[in-house]
């Protein structure tokens, strides 16, 4: 089994730095003969790269950013991920945490240290490894925790038209704002009985759609008579004022 995970893993960030190597070198630079066209290059790239993969054009569009920090940011992180020592999970979570860090001192300090750090951090919960990340980047660029203020305006959600009939959602919102949905979202995908035959993931996208109703529950797909969910309510967390 561990010889299986570290192929794994290994294997994803093959896929990655592929994907980063590529879109690399599809970037428009002053004169090429794609700075006019009326689709972004990294679209264009992600369209191809979706097409090979036989997946949509945001997911194409998320493996190459993450491919970009693994190759332009963060090689020596990449070296550790593609020996199959690092989990995609925390490799995406220190992509997002560490986008604000711009200096290029910093960022080799940075480097350095989460290659050292992350093959450790594996077992730890996403909100324990979100904390690391966090502090480690505070300390290394104060900075970046006055953009990250800036970046609050930012805020954002788009939902536009994907494959065989279904939608693509991103966006932006706060840290604590994030955090208190993916609870409410666990929350509510919780209150069907085990015989439910949707995947925790799909439960959870039907809970976004209650909470769009302004429902705490989910109809439970069991298809028995009694269903020993009926009458179950989310257990959703308190918020505070700000």
């Amino acid at each position: 089994m561990g010889e299986s995970l570290h192929a794994e893993r290994a294997a994803v960030a093959r896929r990655l730095v592929a994907a980063g190597v590529f879109a690399a070198r599809h970037e428009a630079g002053p004169g090429s003969e794609t700075e006019r066209w009326c689709v972004e290059d990294f679209d264009a790239a992600a369209a191809e790269v979706g097409a090979e993969l036989g997946v949509s054009r945001f997911r194409a569009g998320a493996d190459m950013s993450r491919g970009l920090t693994l190759v332009q940011r963060l090689p020596r992180l990449a070296r550790r991920f593609l020996a199959g020592e690092v989990d995609l999970r925390v490799i995406a979570t220190i992509d997002t945490r560490t986008t604000l860090v711009q200096d290029p001192g910093v960022l080799a300090e940075l480097d350095a240290r989460l290659a050292e750090a992350a093959p450790r951090w594996n077992a730890l919960s996403r909100e324990k490894l979100t904390e690391i990340v966090d502090w480690l980047v505070v300390e290394l660029d104060p900075e970046a925790k006055r953009v990250a203020r800036d970046r609050h305006d930012d805020r954002h959600v788009e939902i536009t038209p994907g494959e065989h009939g279904l939608s693509e959602i991103h966006g932006r919102l706060s840290a604590v704002d994030g955090a208190a949905l993916d609870k409410r979202l666990d929350a509510i995908a919780a209150t069907v009985c085990r015989d439910d035959p949707r995947t925790t993931a799909q439960r959870r996208v039907d809970g976004l759609v209650a909470l769009s109703e302004r429902r705490e529950t989910l109809d439970c797909r069991c298809g028995q008579n009694e269903c020993p969910a009926s009458g179950n309510r989310a257990t959703l967390p308190s918020r505070r004022r700000r």
